[in-house]
C-alpha cells in the first residue's frame, strides 16, 4: 500500500486485525480499495511509455529479410512492430497505440478478415498493392493514406506484375485489448470478392473515404505545413479512436497517428 499523509488520500496503518481482515477478502476475489487507491489514482498522469526513436535506417533491412525467413501465408501479416519498452505487455509503441512496418512481395496476399480494432495504413513505398475494404477494392499507391474500420472485411496484397511494397500500419489494438472488446474473425473466402460498396445515406462513425490519395494530400500540406485526413461528413478525425496528419518539416513529409 502506497500511504499517503494527505487529507483525502489513503493513509491507514497495517494492524493485525486488518490483514486478517485483507487476507479474508482475498479469498472471496474482494479487495480494499484503500490499499490501491493511491496508486491507481495517481496526482497526475504516469505514462509507462518512454521516448523511443527509431530510425528507418536501422528498421529498413530487418523489415526487409522478413521475407527470406517467413512467408506471407505463415505469417497472416508479416509486419515489423515499433515495441515501446514500457509498453510490451501490449505490443504499443506508445501509449495504447500499436504501429508497424509491413512488407509483401508481388504475388503475396493476405486473407480477408475482420476485427474490432480500427487500422490504418500509409504507403511507404512500392508499386502494385492494393486493398479490399468491405468488397470494395482499392488501387494504392506511394504515400497513399488508406483505412480499414473496425469490423470491416480487408484483404490486400501486391499484384504479381508489381514490385516489393511497404506501408506502415497503425491500429488501436491495444485499446480494444485494455477494453476487453476486441475479435478476430477470418472471412469465409480466403480473399473477398470485389464489389462496389454504397456510400448513401452513409450513417457509419467513420469516415466513408477509405481511400486518401497522396497528390491531393501533398498539395495541402504544402499549403497549410499540417495536413489533418478528416472524415468529410463530420470534419472530425476519420475514425472514432483514432486521427491521422501529415506535417511538412523543411522538405521531410511525416505522417502521424493519434488516439
Amino acid at each position: 500500500m502506497k500511504r499517503e499523509n494527505v487529507a483525502g488520500r489513503a493513509n491507514v496503518e497495517d494492524t493485525p486485525a486488518l490483514e486478517a481482515y485483507y487476507r479474508e477478502l482475498e479469498r472471496r476475489d474482494l479487495g480494499a480499495l484503500w490499499n490501491v487507491a493511491n496508486e491507481i489514482e495517481p496526482w497526475y498522469p504516469q505514462p509507462k511509455s518512454v521516448p523511443v526513436l527509431w530510425k528507418w535506417r536501422e528498421i529498413e533491412p530487418l523489415v526487409r529479410k522478413a521475407p527470406e525467413l517467413v512467408s506471407a501465408e505463415k505469417a497472416a501479416r508479416r509486419v515489423v512492430m515499433l515495441v515501446n519498452p514500457g509498453r510490451k505487455e501490449w505490443s504499443a509503441a506508445a501509449g495504447l497505440l500499436y504501429t508497424g512496418v509491413q512488407v509483401m512481395n508481388p504475388g503475396e496476399f493476405t486473407s480477408a478478415h475482420r476485427h474490432q480494432a480500427s487500422a490504418l495504413r500509409f504507403v511507404m513505398e512500392g508499386k502494385g498493392a492494393y486493398t479490399v475494404v468491405d468488397g470494395e477494392r482499392l488501387e494504392l499507391g506511394a504515400r497513399d493514406f488508406v483505412l480499414t474500420p473496425n469490423g470491416t472485411w480487408h484483404d490486400h496484397g501486391v499484384d504479381a506484375s508489381g514490385t516489393q511494397c511497404l506501408w506502415q500500419d497503425g491500429l488501436d489494438i491495444p485499446l480494444m485489448n485494455s477494453l476487453d472488446a476486441n475479435f478476430y474473425e477470418v472471412h469465409p473466402q480466403t480473399v473477398q470478392t470485389p464489389s462496389p460498396l454504397s456510400r448513401e445515406n452513409w450513417q457509419k462513425p467513420y469516415s466513408p473515404v477509405f481511400l486518401y490519395r497522396w497528390d491531393s494530400s501533398y498539395r495541402e500540406v504544402k499549403k497549410q505545413k499540417v495536413f489533418e485526413y478528416k472524415n468529410p461528413l463530420t470534419g472530425g478525425p476519420v475514425m472514432p479512436t483514432m486521427g491521422a496528419r501529415l506535417e511538412l518539416v523543411g522538405s521531410i513529409e511525416l505522417g502521424r497517428y493519434a488516439l
